[in-house]
């Protein structure tokens, strides 16, 4: 059962795939808050390592636009990999189906 293995492990790596673009939605929604606020005012407030310090909206704009961007290229690319697996899974339950009905 050649094909059962590889189904799990297909189904297992889809699941990885989910819960990844889960988490980068979620940081997207983050960005998206954080963009939405920073624009309403002059200034913020960034953590860099143990601190929060003082910084120019116009700065942290820039640099939330940039790894939103970059959130949104990392979910494109999951996104492709998603669909790639889902035809390798669908070749492999077609072929899993043919074994099974030629052994019967």
């Amino acid at each position: 059962m050649k094909e059962a293995q590889k189904l799990q492990i297909i189904q297992q790596n889809m699941h990885n795939l989910m819960h990844q673009r889960q988490q980068f939605h979620a940081k997207l929604d983050e960005i998206e808050n954080a963009l939405m606020e920073l624009r309403s005012t002059d200034s913020g407030y960034k953590i860099i390592g143990n601190i929060m310090v003082s910084a120019k909206s116009s700065d942290l704009i820039k640099e939330l636009e940039e790894n939103r961007d970059l959130v949104k290229k990392r979910m494109e690319s999951i996104e492709k990999q998603e669909a790639k697996l889902k035809e390798e899974m669908t070749k492999t339950q077609e072929s899993l189906m043919k074994n099974v009905q030629d052994d019967k």
